[in-house]
């Protein structure tokens, strides 16, 4: 809604402007709203596929900028304001990658020291990842994840985006050996430290 009726500054694509007050002011509120409707104090804050920040208006105010450097400063912004409303905050984990790994967020490399030191101690990272039927892909990446954090949260996907109804045998085909890699790290699969997405495409299953 903030895109569409143009009131927020943007750096470009669906990417907020980031040092701009007004964008924080506008995180301020969502979070005001938020603890005003739930209970829970533990809250996704996204922040993912970002590829472009620092690339759009940001660029001509500020110049160059690595997404590195620009990321950590907005997410340390972001979460002083979780903070103010005592929030635990989670986010997704590809922009610790694919800064720096030709914009893929998976591989089997460990991940730099100047990415690991991006994450805030507070922040859980969540490794979301639906499409591997190699145990072997699962394995890499969350290995590669307890070096960025040990209380990192895996994100697994029921398919339901590519058609009318569910993708149960790709998903099956998929899950299995993503939650017997989270099991062996003794990361457990559950309500509090495992989660399912059920993502819907408007062209697919006409909901949004």
């Amino acid at each position: 809604a903030a895109k569409k009726w143009k009131k927020m500054p943007y750096d470009c694509d669906d990417i907020l402007l980031v040092d701009d007050e007004r964008t924080y002011e506008l995180i301020d509120n969502m979070f005001s709203t938020v603890s005003e409707c739930f209970k829970s104090r533990v809250i996704h804050i996204g922040m993912d596929e970002a590829g472009n920040i620092g690339r759009g208006k940001y660029l001509d105010i500020h110049g160059y900028e690595t997404p590195n450097e620009i990321m950590k400063r907005h997410l340390n912004r972001v979460c002083e304001i979780a903070k103010k409303y005592d929030y635990q905050p989670m986010m997704w984990s590809d922009m610790f990658y694919s800064p720096w790994n030709n914009g893929r967020y998976y591989t089997d490399k460990s991940i730099p020291e100047e990415y690991r030191k991006m994450l805030p101690p507070d922040v859980i990272p969540v490794y979301w990842d639906y499409y591997h039927k190699d145990k072997k892909d699962y394995d890499d990446m969350l290995d590669s994840h307890m070096e960025l954090s040990r209380k990192t949260w895996f994100a697994g996907g029921i398919w339901g985006w590519r058609g009318v109804i569910p993708f149960n045998k790709f998903s099956i085909e998929t899950m299995i050996p993503a939650i017997d890699s989270c099991i062996y790290r003794g990361i457990r699969v559950d309500a509090k430290s495992g989660r399912t997405n059920r993502w819907f495409k408007r062209f697919a299953n006409g909901l949004s």
